[in-house]
């Protein structure tokens, strides 16, 4: 007969302590301001837990808020560690991840599900690090202290595949940022976008190699 393991009284009762300690932490931890809007233009909403809140400035913004725009209107957030983030017209994003450790570390992920996002992605000075990035349904832009924009577009031929219905833009103002496809086929390299530069992601294509900023739109047919 094999021997059963039974654990020690005292280390059940530790086991059932630190499950319930990291329970509590995550629950903490989603119930906290991510940042605050700091601008506001015209009609926005914040959705959260189902319910929808008209936005105005101050107001917190908490992990998971969906944020939408409508047309004519614009808001800008910032968030804890520095970083700020305005959502254009007609835009719909969501903020899955902002963690901040000591003020010098901070990860952030961003979802923009429709539209542009620009971002100022606070640098920390050189006292930590800073992982960003933001997602949309075919494209990942990661950034560390970066200037950059990133559009996601549906209904309109992509210029750098005029077949293709849905396609992601990521231009940067300053800094570096590097853009992937996850949707993409196996083995496709990411591309490395500089300051004044702009890369498109088509589909579930690749991104293309970065070409000064508005060169595809102008070479293509119907862009003007």
């Amino acid at each position: 007969m094999k021997a059963r393991f039974v654990p020690a009284p005292g280390r059940s009762r530790t086991l059932v302590l630190l499950v319930a300690l990291l329970l509590a932490v995550s629950v903490a931890n989603s119930d906290e301001p991510v940042g605050s809007i700091q601008e506001l233009r015209g009609t926005v909403q914040v959705f959260r837990a189902a319910k929808a809140i008209a936005a105005v400035v101050g107001i917190l913004v908490m992990l998971g808020d969906r944020i939408e725009t409508r047309a004519d209107s614009e808001v800008t957030l910032i968030l804890r560690g520095g970083t700020r983030l305005m959502l254009g017209e007609d835009s719909t994003m969501i903020i899955d991840r902002h963690l901040v450790e000591n003020e010098t570390h901070i990860q952030t992920a961003v979802r923009l599900l429709l539209g542009k996002l620009r971002s100022w992605v606070n640098d920390t000075g050189g006292r930590g690090s800073v992982n960003f990035e933001i997602h949309t349904p075919n494209g990942v832009a990661a950034a560390r202290g970066t200037d950059f924009e990133v559009e996601f577009i549906e209904g309109k031929p992509c210029p750098a595949d005029l077949s293709c219905l849905r396609y992601t833009t990521v231009g940067v103002y300053h800094g570096v940022v590097v853009v992937t496809n996850p949707t993409s086929p196996p083995g496709s390299l990411p591309v490395t976008v500089t300051a004044g530069y702009e890369t498109t992601i088509p589909c579930e294509s690749p991104p293309t190699p970065p070409s000064r900023w508005g060169a595809e739109e102008l070479r293509a047919p119907g862009y003007h």
